[in-house]
């Protein structure tokens, strides 16, 4: 069980980390810093230094989240990618005034905002807040046992969860932040996190208008549909 466990999770980090290096690698590297020229060789040596770095920055949060509850930073991993990606994926279907300025700020400002909002939610540990709710069950288990007949002591389940309060009741520090509690009362930062991406995408497309980007609006819209104009795959 451990190693089928080991194996799916191997397998979608070697996978996220391939497809980060190869997006910023092709993307950023190629058509951004050296604007369309680069040969395979140049391309290669940027995606291998960028799976390096995604991987160590992977490797530095995983050690910074140890204490963190995975399960639910792992659901809100969705909220986040739904902040950055859903304001860009919608407007440049249906805007025709969407451009690269959009593009950036939605991403930006989407993912930024969402990643903070969890940071300080109530998704972290806080363990002075831990503590507190352990003490009420220390209490609420005492009580109850002290109102047991002579001779009888709580079930196995209650004498678990008496003796786990009792370890979590000392427990003391802050988040991962320095936080005592939280400062963003909901769970799931979408509801704010989404809208913010959706405004920030249409401010840099105002702010940076781009005509090109307007007029290819119609040949791009006939070409994600129907295929037509797609250029043919090439020999490498």
């Amino acid at each position: 069980l451990c190693a089928v466990a080991f194996a799916t999770i191997l397998a979608v980090v070697s996978g996220l980390v391939l497809a980060a290096s190869a997006a910023i690698a092709h993307d950023i590297y190629v058509n951004v810093i050296k604007d369309g020229h680069a040969d395979q060789k140049e391309q290669v040596y940027a995606a291998r230094i960028t799976s390096f770095v995604v991987g160590a920055v992977g490797i530095i949060i995983g050690i910074a989240a140890e204490k963190q509850n995975v399960a639910h930073l792992v659901a809100l991993a969705f909220a986040v990618a739904a902040s950055g990606n859903l304001p860009v994926v919608v407007l440049s279907l249906f805007w025709r005034k969407f451009n690269t300025a959009g593009v950036i700020s939605g991403l930006l400002v989407g993912t930024i905002v969402s990643i903070g909002l969890v940071m300080v939610s109530p998704n972290m540990t806080y363990p002075k807040v831990v503590a507190a709710g352990a003490k009420k069950v220390v209490v609420a288990m005492e009580t109850k046992q002290a109102a047991l007949p002579a001779g009888e002591v709580l079930g196995e389940k209650d004498a678990k969860a008496l003796a786990k309060a009792r370890v979590d009741s000392t427990l003391d520090g802050t988040s991962m932040l320095g936080l005592e509690k939280p400062l963003f009362t909901l769970k799931n930062p979408g509801i704010i996190s989404i809208p913010l991406g959706f405004l920030a995408a249409i401010l840099g497309c105002l702010a940076f208008p781009n005509r090109r980007s307007e007029e290819m609006f119609d040949e791009v819209y006939v070409r994600q549909n129907t295929g037509l104009g797609m250029a043919k795959a090439v020999d490498h």
